[in-house]
């Protein structure tokens, strides 16, 4: 699969890679040879963007229907990680080069969790009640956070940068146990 180009973004630059790596961090399944889950709805997103150094990193948690995907009552999660430092280290930002990358250094893996821990995170996450239109500080190099949760065919998203607001805190502190959660899962898988 090649990536899709964006106007203005030549294959090979950082711009280009930094793009095709944000779909693809949102949107798993266009991965050439991700293994998306068949009878598993997703319902939750995370993200982790540093904004000059580190990984961008995104986890994906599916509620799997106990009875086709996995009797034991686990639903699949995932990890889905681009190495911007390394893509950033092969290409000079604006300058394709003969070594550039057409597409992003993106890695996933995957990991079981019990059905019923991704229920009640999510029934939780639809219970938080916070300012969503907060005012913040002056933010600096650091990085942005986010959640996506879908319900049916829609889906609610909602981004920080740095430290949360204040107001944010019941979403932060979710958000943490989440994340929390879902490593220690991959770790062990």
């Amino acid at each position: 699969m090649t990536p899709a180009r964006n106007d203005g973004e030549r294959m090979g630059t950082l711009g280009h890679l930094e793009s095709v790596a944000r779909e693809w961090l949102a949107q798993p399944e266009r991965i050439p040879l991700f293994e998306r889950p068949r009878v598993a709805r997703r319902r939750v997103r995370l993200w982790h963007h540093p904004s000059l150094r580190g990984p961008w990193v995104s986890l994906l948690l599916y509620e799997g229907d106990a009875r086709r995907f996995h009797p034991s009552g686990m639903s699949p999660a995932f990890e889905v990680t681009w190495d911007r430092g390394r893509d950033a280290e092969l290409v000079r930002v604006g300058e394709p080069t003969a070594a550039a990358p057409e597409s992003p250094s993106v890695t996933w893996r995957r990991c079981l969790l019990p059905t019923e821990l991704v229920q009640r995170r999510y029934q939780a996450l639809q219970r938080l009640v916070f300012r969503p239109f907060s005012l913040s500080g002056i933010g600096t190099d650091g990085f942005t956070r986010g959640v996506e949760g879908t319900l049916g065919f829609g889906a609610t998203s909602i981004a920080w940068w740095g430290t949360a607001p204040e107001d944010f805190e019941p979403l932060a502190r979710w958000y943490e146990e989440v994340w929390d959660e879902v490593r220690r899962g991959m770790s062990t898988a």
